[in-house]
């Protein structure tokens, strides 16, 4: 089951023969009900990938509007903690369970730097509490058989994928 903000999940899970489902990621209720409603049609959760993400304005911190700084921040990582602390209880009872997070960053977003500066692009998204909290997360999951991998692409923070799988399995 797809889940997202963006109306456009329904049909385009249905495209591949999967269901999608509107659903603020940020919203407690409605993702604990989704979750239910997937256990509910199809036996439990095995796999959780969790790729939500936005992009607001990019400012310099004194112009940025409150509002969008809690927005990113509710969007880009604390839906990830909130979807997985409602599904990692499903997936420690699943088969051979896993973890995608996917990160990710604007690239056509403009740069906010003055051009005399030689500095790379920023990523554009909570990236600095991005390694933090898959760190975290592995090791909440180091004692179970769930398999973690996360993924940020073209990010200089976190440049390849991890995995952990208990040793236990």
């Amino acid at each position: 089951m797809g889940l997202d903000l963006n109306p456009d999940i329904v049909e385009g899970m249905a495209r591949i023969g999967a269901v999608g489902k509107v659903v603020n990621l940020t919203d407690d209720a409605a993702v604990q009900a989704a979750i239910a409603e997937t256990v509910r049609n199809y036996g439990g959760i095995d796999i959780v990938v969790s790729n939500a993400g936005i992009f607001t304005a990019g400012q310099y911190l004194e112009d940025l509007e409150s509002s969008n700084w809690d927005k990113a921040l509710a969007v880009n990582l604390t839906s990830h903690q909130r979807l997985l602390k409602f599904t990692i209880p499903y997936l420690k009872q699943g088969i051979d369970s896993s973890i995608i997070l996917v990160g990710s960053r604007n690239v056509k977003a403009p740069v906010l730097v003055p051009p005399a500066i030689p500095v790379p692009r920023p990523p554009l998204r909570s990236s600095a509490a991005w390694p933090p909290w898959n760190w975290h997360l592995s090791a909440c999951v180091a004692t179970s058989s769930i398999l973690m991998r996360s993924s940020t692409p073209n990010c200089g923070l976190l440049k390849r994928c991890s995995a952990v799988r208990s040793a236990t399995t």
